[in-house]
């Protein structure tokens, strides 16, 4: 019969003693609070493609350039037209108008020399509001870090 050989045994660090015990902990992303396009914004700074700048030493503006068209839809000018063969009162889905906002809404942040532009696609009016209140709220955050790094 053949000896068994012993186990291989693994080398024992000693727990939370100068860099052994716990692996690294591997890198975690920063908590975004807010996204604006390309600009993410977390609780202590502002990340654009262009740096990263610190929350207390920007300024955050937006300029909404988008255009609202109103337009009859193309299912109210087919009934209109199958209507207007049976009868005239068909011709009521000519009255029918729907909103269309297209373009974008520039976001602008400044600071320490450095600005960055960017430009957010809008597709509905939806849109338009919840990225102009996100705006704010991030206009809200510089001022209130602000206040509490120059008081």
């Amino acid at each position: 019969m053949r000896p068994v050989a012993p186990a291989p045994t693994f080398a024992v660090y000693p727990p939370n003693v100068a860099g052994f015990g716990q692996p690294p902990a591997p890198f975690a992303p920063p908590q975004f609070l807010v996204l604006l396009g390309d600009i993410g914004v977390t609780a202590v700074d502002i990340r654009t493609p262009s740096g990263i700048f610190p929350l207390a030493d920007v300024t955050v503006h937006a300029m909404d350039q988008t255009r609202v068209t109103r337009k009859t839809p193309g299912w109210a000018i087919v009934l209109a037209i199958i209507g207007a063969l049976f009868f005239l009162l068909g011709l009521f889905f000519l009255l029918v108008k729907e909103e269309v906002v297209t373009g974008y809404i520039s976001i602008t942040v400044e600071g320490q020399g450095r600005r960055h532009v960017s430009q957010v696609p809008v597709a509905s009016a939806a849109a338009r509001l919840s990225l102009m209140q996100r705006v704010g709220y991030v206009q809200n955050l510089t001022a209130n870090a602000r206040a509490a790094v120059y008081r």
